[in-house]
């Protein structure tokens, strides 16, 4: 059964983090598109970003593309609407730390 509260925590932690400019965020892809990564990640930034805005907490830190940003910040300069999509993967890192999960390559 989904743990309401914990989805909500997980969010708002993210928010906290990253900023709350990233609610508005309306899924357009310019980051993915900008990313000189974005081959290697599963998933996309932008689906990070919508797991985490949905409080998917399980998807948005259980997975390789949060290890694979290379901070290179296209996706922040290109955004339309100011978000900071490297701000969100730096939170989700520093989640993931604290929780113990760590890249398959640690």
């Amino acid at each position: 059964m989904p743990d309401f509260d914990a989805d909500r925590k997980f969010k708002q932690d993210v928010l906290r983090m990253a900023g709350p400019e990233v609610q508005t965020c309306i899924q357009c892809g310019t980051c993915s598109a900008s990313c000189p990564t974005a081959h290697l990640m599963n998933p996309s930034i932008r689906k990070l970003i919508k797991y985490c805005l949905e409080g998917r907490k399980e998807e948005a830190l259980k997975n390789d593309t949060i290890w694979l940003c290379t901070s290179c910040l296209l996706c922040t300069v290109r955004c339309p609407r100011g978000i900071r999509p490297k701000s969100v993967v730096a939170a989700l890192k520093d989640i993931a730390e604290r929780e113990g999960i760590k890249s398959k390559d640690a």
